[in-house]
């Protein structure tokens, strides 16, 4: 698929849309981790997020139980494939980060938007990274100069 580039107006058009599904996956986190606790105390948690249903020795509630996860999952899975059909890049579930491409100046950056945000005031260069955040307000002036600012 090819990259999709965004403004960030666009970016910040996405950012209610983006705080809904990551309240939606916090949801989907904390139900899964009741459910895997109650299977952990009867012994039958599963490893990994593809397992059978029924193992040996489960009761109903068991299965029933392990059959609730993988539903959960699978709707934490399609929430996230969801937001990376629109072109995020989740970088993150637990920091709540999302990045999206971007061109300035003739060169590819990425902005920047952690859960929380009230709108995307952040963007840094392809590998750098979190850490490497910078106001959008510099890469506004590197877009009106046309300049390179690496």
């Amino acid at each position: 698929m090819a990259t999709r580039y965004f403004t960030v107006e666009e970016a910040n058009q996405m950012v209610p849309q983006l705080a809904a599904a990551f309240e939606r996956l916090i949801q989907l986190r904390v139900q899964m981790g009741g459910v895997y606790a109650r299977l952990e105390a009867a012994g039958f948690a599963p490893v990994g997020e593809d397992f059978p249903l029924s193992v040996e020795g489960a009761t109903r509630a068991v299965v029933s139980d392990r059959a609730a996860l993988l539903a959960l999952i699978s709707a934490f899975r399609d929430e996230n494939d969801a937001l990376e059909s629109q072109g995020c890049v989740l970088k993150g579930f637990e920091p709540g980060l999302v990045d999206w491409h971007a061109r300035v100046a003739g060169r590819e950056v990425l902005l920047c938007w952690r859960f929380g945000e009230k709108s995307v005031g952040w963007w840094h260069e392809v590998d750098a990274g979190f850490a490497g955040r910078r106001p959008i307000a510099d890469l506004m002036e590197l877009e009106a100069s046309g300049e390179d600012s690496r």
